[in-house]
């Protein structure tokens, strides 16, 4: 149980460390450029709609 709970993190670690950065997500168009305000907003959005 440890041990596959040890090679999950060193699973995860590589993928992650494998990622593109977030400037190169942006400019495949996988991430969307949002300013600060407009995340809050969006959080605001998802929180009310949870409630």
């Amino acid at each position: 149980r440890l041990a596959a709970k040890i090679a999950r993190k060193e699973s995860l670690s590589l993928k992650l460390a494998l990622r593109p950065d977030r400037q190169e997500l942006i400019n495949r168009n996988i991430l969307q450029i949002q300013s600060e305000n407009e995340r809050q907003e969006s959080k605001e959005a998802i929180g009310a709609r949870l409630i």
